[in-house]
């Protein structure tokens, strides 16, 4: 009897524990020019964000970084597409307000999509676009 209790004690134990892992995996990228698609990008830029999607919600909370050297920021946005390709928006965010001041926030996911994103993250991409660069300043996939 103690064996049994003990076996499904360390099931529970594991089970919660890969639950933990992956019920809001903090997710991150590196945001440059070069990594618009063909290079496009600002050259001087960079930045990063954070991203974190909650099982229990569907909710996505973000946090944006930008240095000084890219023009003020327009948009944010979060893309389903591979490195070197251009994919569709499935998720727009503030931008951060200047170099000092990172943007963060929540949005709401469709709970499909939050789940592709929290197994997948590989598969999306963070680009932010400005004045200077309306198709893309820096960009960067995500990965855990």
């Amino acid at each position: 009897m103690k064996k049994a209790l003990w076996a499904i004690s360390s099931v529970f134990l594991i089970v919660a524990s890969a639950y933990g892992v992956y019920a809001s995996p903090t997710l991150y990228a590196n945001l440059t020019g070069a990594a618009e698609v063909g290079g496009a990008g600002d050259p001087d830029a960079s930045g990063s964000v954070t991203i974190s999607v909650s099982a229990a919600t569907d909710r996505l909370c973000y946090g944006v970084s930008v240095d000084k050297n890219i023009t003020l920021p327009v948009t944010v946005y979060v893309y389903k597409g591979g490195s070197g390709e251009n994919g569709a928006v499935v998720a727009t965010l503030n931008p951060p307000s200047d170099a000092d001041t990172p943007s963060t926030g929540c949005v709401d996911l469709d709970a499909a999509l939050a789940k592709d994103m929290r197994q997948h993250p590989e598969s999306y991409y963070v680009n932010v676009l400005n004045a200077d660069y309306p198709n893309g300043a820096i960009r960067g996939q995500l990965a855990h």
